[in-house]
């Protein structure tokens, strides 16, 4: 059995989200990539991810009410991704409820970094699942499926 961890990226830069979604692919987690806030909560809403990289300036939302939204539907673990790299911007993102924080631009290897130490930190509090062939066991639901 592998534990498959499953990452919604909401980032409005194409190119910079396929890059994200290609490197923590080619590390073995599974990545859904959307450019807009209100496709990034229906996304959390129907795929249960067990983190989200969220950028904190998109188009159709951005600041305090952004983190609200997505905390009101998720428990994952949520990385606010932000060109605003102040010490109180980052302050302000952590308060606002971001598990970690990365400004851009940033190394692939430390939001990898960041990410795993996230996981550690949420693992037992929910979202992961495990699989062998067909079965699906949903730890944060405490249900097995078959065929997922």
């Amino acid at each position: 059995m592998t534990i498959k961890w499953k990452i919604a990226l909401v980032e409005d830069d194409r190119r910079l989200a396929r890059a994200v979604a290609t490197g923590l692919g080619e590390e073995g987690y599974t990545v859904r990539a959307v450019e807009s806030a209100g496709r990034g909560l229906d996304l959390v809403r129907q795929w249960n991810p067990d983190v989200v990289l969220l950028d904190l300036m998109l188009p159709d939302n951005e600041g305090p009410e952004l983190f609200e939204a997505f905390r009101a539907e998720t428990d994952a673990a949520l990385v606010g991704i932000s060109a605003r790299s102040s010490v109180s911007d980052r302050i302000a993102g952590l308060k606002m409820g971001a598990d970690d924080y990365v400004t851009k631009p940033f190394a692939l290897e430390e939001l990898m970094a960041r990410v795993e130490a996230v996981i550690r930190r949420h693992r037992g509090k929910g979202g992961s699942k495990l699989v062998s062939g067909d079965v699906v066991v949903d730890l944060s639901e405490g249900r097995a499926r078959r065929g997922e």
